[in-house]
């Protein structure tokens, strides 16, 4: 499995130097995920088999999705603007990112749910709709993680309308106005208009300093005590923009090092940023189950809750979720898209 795993690590790395992919954003990639992750691990572990020393620590790992959200604006700006994309191209690519892989699991959850109803929360009012079209309407999704997917969604229906109507900036200057009166005027919350969402803005900004080379190391220190107003605010999550905001900062000078040679990533790092999609999307439903078969410890309920829902995303990265995005069909951009 070892050798199985270094061929694909490197195959992956391959795949990221000739798309001219940033490979530290991957790198972040892999992070992230594997931080969201030990989030639902710990509160699993910590649920079935009782408190344990590092919790809290832990449970902050919810902020990988602060930073996918940034991720998501810079990655988006920089594979679409300027570049030789049709709307069609750009709609497909997001379908075939996106909704490909997300609906056997999503659609999966669902018919699990609908049979076995005993084993969704009594709290998790989700709805076909909802899993179906990742919509941002108010009813959940049975896969739960997939709540941010409904506001990739709007972002990419909102950038793409937009950018494909020449009338992007226009359009997300009226979005940034919405999500601040909101904010200021304590608007019921909703996802259109919900302060998260502020972070793909910090990642279209984040694209265009990057592609003006600008990045200066000194941000390497001032991300680190943004991150620390965060902290003495209360580590709150509602406040976890200004984590992200910490996040897209620390992205400039390292993608300027990488650029410039500093260093370079290591293969499997990169093999689990190409992979992290499907271990988000994968690693919840096993991790509960993982908790089932064994929760007598709750450091090794961690333990094997978080190597098994890893591992089960790896799989589902391999088997599926690679196949399906190499699928070629009339609809679909021949182009290789950027990861999410």
């Amino acid at each position: 499995m070892g050798g199985s795993l270094k061929v694909t690590a490197e195959s992956a790395a391959d795949r990221s130097t000739s798309s001219g992919m940033i490979q530290s954003l991957q790198a972040g990639r892999a992070i992230a995920s594997l931080a969201v992750v030990a989030h639902h691990a710990a509160i699993a572990a910590s649920a079935f088999a009782g408190p344990f020393a590092g919790y809290a620590v832990l449970e902050l790992g919810y902020l990988g999705v602060d930073f996918f959200f940034v991720l998501s604006g810079f990655i988006i700006f920089h594979a679409t603007a300027g570049k030789a994309k049709s709307a069609s191209e750009f709609a497909a690519g997001r379908f075939r990112r996106v909704y490909l892989p997300y609906l056997p699991v999503g659609i999966g959850m669902a018919v699990l749910y609908t049979l076995l109803p005993q084993l969704s929360a009594g709290s998790h009012n989700w709805s076909w709709l909802a899993t179906l079209t990742l919509a941002p309407v108010t009813s959940a999704t049975a896969l739960s993680v997939a709540w941010t997917l409904k506001h990739e969604i709007l972002f990419y229906a909102l950038f793409g309308l937009g950018y494909f109507t020449g009338r992007l900036w226009w359009m997300l200057g009226l979005w940034l106005a919405l999500i601040a009166a909101g904010i200021f005027a304590g608007w019921p919350d909703s996802i259109v208009l919900a302060p998260i969402n502020l972070e793909f803005f910090m990642g279209i900004a984040g694209a265009i300093l990057a592609r003006r080379g600008w990045g200066p190391g000194w941000l390497l220190i001032f991300s680190p005590l943004v991150f620390g107003i965060w902290f003495v605010l209360g580590a709150d999550r509602a406040l976890s923009p200004i984590a992200g905001l910490a996040f897209g900062l620390a992205m400039l000078p390292v993608i300027r090092l990488e650029k410039l040679g500093t260093f370079t990533v290591p293969t499997r790092l990169t093999f689990l940023g190409a992979a992290s999609y499907a271990i988000y999307l994968i690693h919840n439903p096993v991790i509960s189950a993982a908790m089932r078969l064994y929760s007598a410890n709750p450091y090794g309920s961690l333990l094997f809750g978080t190597v098994a829902g890893t591992w089960a995303g790896i799989a589902y990265y391999w088997i599926v979720e690679r196949r399906l995005l190499k699928m070629k069909h009339s609809h679909f951009s021949a182009t290789r898209t950027y990861l999410n």
